[in-house]
């Protein structure tokens, strides 16, 4: 899976997501490519992955798009979502889900 691979699925969870900055005024979803790796079989590098970090901040505690982008990072066969937390930022009432993903 590419990075507009990536995006492109992702964008089908939230339609207005975007690349590394977001609007900061209401809900928004930003995504981030993080390090390039790889699995190691007998000391070669067998498949190339890629860390790529989603964040959403919302103010509602049942927001849909929540659930849409883990449903389409936990969905995918080319995805494994190593960590989704949730935080509350007291200082801007945003309520951050952050997921950390690895794409092959």
């Amino acid at each position: 899976m590419t990075l507009s691979d990536f995006k492109a699925l992702l964008l089908t969870a939230d339609p207005a997501m975007s690349k590394y900055s977001g609007a900061k005024d209401g809900n928004y979803t930003v995504w981030r490519p993080g390090s390039f790796d790889g699995l190691n079989g007998d000391g070669k590098i067998i498949e190339p992955l890629a860390r790529i970090y989603v964040d959403r901040f919302t103010k509602s505690d049942f927001d849909p798009v929540v659930s849409a982008i883990d449903g389409t990072l936990q969905g995918s066969d080319e995805i494994i979502v190593n960590e989704h937390i949730t935080d509350y930022e007291t200082d801007t009432k945003y309520i951050h889900h952050s997921w950390t993903c690895e794409v092959i």
